[in-house]
């Protein structure tokens, strides 16, 4: 949320982390809605209920100290839903911590009495970072030119409806056993190059049963749900296919190779990532099959040596 005073700009961020542990709004949304849902729905029917009452108050609140008029609310995610835990993306490929569309590709809003242009849904190509540019825009500030920000100002296009200025994206930059992954959007066409993902199909209902604890716990067992072996490149045109079911690298040659220089291009401007190892002294096995805290320790430097000793990541 970003709103403007008379004596300063507040940008307001209230972030919603839920992932497999119940809220408390759980139970009562099971009361309310306990027939026809297994557990997880409801738990995630809870969690969607907490927020939409806190976006309610801060929307009311808004009203009340007379800022709603020059404020302006954005309400999106950073990723796709988790299937493990009640999350549908469906009818998108893929899941939370994959490069298909269901990982990545997320509704959002926009509601401020500033858009020119309301009741619509906005089609351009919009990337994360483009929030940055676009607040500084919207508090008046000029982004330093020295910055070399990846993000753009987006504001004019969702408030007019008017063409997005991205044209392109990279999803992710990275390595996996000393092969370069990751994906990359380039007008229509996107390339995953390298696996796609631990859960690479399209869940249609809450299919779960496949992640219940002890299977997860088992540390060979578990190997068995994720496929990170297809190394494949994977073309796909998202304006023809959004759900990514047609895989194009073998009849689009040319363009394949074309997406593959705009991949490489990308691939050397990232920055290594943090890397947190996991440790076999975390195996379940190890505590009569359950996660206990207490065996590891943090590491205090990441930035700077990116970590010698890690949290457990297993």
């Amino acid at each position: 949320m970003l709103l403007q005073t008379q004596q300063r700009t507040l940008v307001a961020i209230s972030h919603y982390n839920y992932d497999s542990r119940p809220s408390q709004s759980t139970s009562q949304c099971a009361k309310r809605h306990s027939f026809g849902c297994d557990l997880s729905k409801r738990e995630f029917c809870g969690a969607v209920l907490g927020v939409d009452e806190v976006v309610h108050n801060i929307t009311e609140a808004l009203k009340q100290y007379d800022l709603y008029n020059n404020s302006v609310i954005v309400f999106v995610s950073d990723n796709g839903g988790s299937t493990k835990f009640g999350g549908n993306n469906f009818p998108l490929r893929g899941a939370k911590s994959t490069l298909y569309e269901g990982g990545n590709r997320v509704p959002g809003f926009i509601h401020s009495p500033l858009l020119k242009k309301t009741g619509y849904t906005y089609s351009g190509l919009f990337h994360i970072v483009d929030w940055y540019t676009t607040f500084l825009h919207l508090a008046g500030i000029e982004p330093d030119k020295n910055a070399n920000l990846n993000g753009f100002n987006q504001w004019e296009s969702v408030s007019e409806g008017k063409p997005s200025p991205r044209t392109e994206f990279p999803y992710l930059m990275d390595t996996y056993e000393g092969t370069k992954i990751g994906a990359v959007r380039v007008g229509d066409y996107k390339l995953i190059d390298g696996p796609g993902g631990i859960s690479d199909s399209w869940i249609t209902e809450n299919e779960t049963e496949g992640f219940d604890g002890a299977f997860i716990m088992n540390q060979e067992r578990w190997k068995l749900l994720f496929n990170l072996t297809d190394l494949s490149p994977k073309l796909f045109n998202l304006a023809m296919d959004p759900t990514e079911k047609h895989n194009l690298a073998d009849e689009e040659p040319e363009k394949l190779a074309e997406m593959r220089k705009r991949f490489d291009y990308y691939f050397k401007m990232a920055k290594p990532a943090v890397k947190l190892v996991g440790d076999p002294k975390a195996d379940p096995a190890n505590f009569g099959g359950v996660y206990i805290p207490g065996w590891c320790k943090a590491y205090d430097d990441v930035p700077k040596t990116h970590g010698d000793t890690y949290y457990n990541t297993v």
